[in-house]
């Protein structure tokens, strides 16, 4: 990760699932390597196994701490954590599609999502828009962009997968790649894009200096 500078975080490092190959048992855990070997699809263990790639090699430059000696928790807001770690440091994983990915700050909460085009016939409309929405899922592009905007803010806050996703309205602000999301009365911004293939990304902060800061990196291999 020599390209990577803490110093000037908020940053998201992205992989296609298929660096999973290149990537040895040893840079996972015991722990995660059964996680993965739980996945039936070989699709499945590839974005796992690229994912917490990743998320080891990120932590590893923001706090200093080797990527085999680091154990992870989740705290009581469905939140992960760092155990060897108590600074000022957030991150959030997500995989999608042919990607997997990891946000890192120094901040006190975030939340990311990474989400592959939604064919709309599969996108459960009712479910998801808010009426006032100011992104409308009318393309499989969109519809993840929408997905992914409402899934990172509740990341961030860790209100669980279980929040009904049709209550957040997505707000425009003074820049285009960023909206606002209000949850439960706290006020989140989202940058978020698309990549190449129409998958959408999205990085949920409370905070709007932090927005303007936010790098995004992709492992090329």
């Amino acid at each position: 990760m020599a390209a990577l500078d803490p110093e000037q975080a908020p940053v998201v490092v992205i992989a296609n699932r298929g660096l999973a190959v290149r990537i040895e048992d040893g840079h996972l855990s015991t722990e995660e390597r059964a996680r993965e070997a739980k996945f039936i699809r070989q699709e499945d263990r590839q974005r796992f196994r690229t994912t917490h790639f990743l998320k080891r090699r990120v932590c590893a430059a923001f706090t200093g701490i080797q990527p085999e000696r680091m154990n992870f928790g989740t705290g009581w807001n469905n939140k992960p954590y760092l155990k060897e770690f108590t600074g000022l440091f957030a991150f959030n994983l997500s995989h999608s599609g042919e990607w997997g990915g990891i946000a890192a700050a120094k901040a006190n909460a975030l939340g990311f999502d990474v989400q592959a085009a939604i064919e709309l016939a599969d996108f459960p409309m009712s479910e998801i828009m808010h009426p006032l929405d100011c992104i409308r899922a009318n393309s499989p592009a969109s519809a993840a962009l929408v997905w992914a905007v409402k899934e990172a803010v509740t990341k961030a806050n860790g209100i669980g997968l279980g929040y009904a996703l049709k209550k957040l309205c997505i707000k425009r602000t003074s820049d285009d790649a960023v909206k606002s999301v209000q949850l439960l009365g706290q006020q989140w911004f989202v940058r978020h894009g698309l990549l190449a293939d129409g998958s959408a990304i999205a990085v949920a902060m409370n905070t709007w200096v932090q927005m303007e800061k936010i790098q995004l990196l992709e492992v090329k291999f």
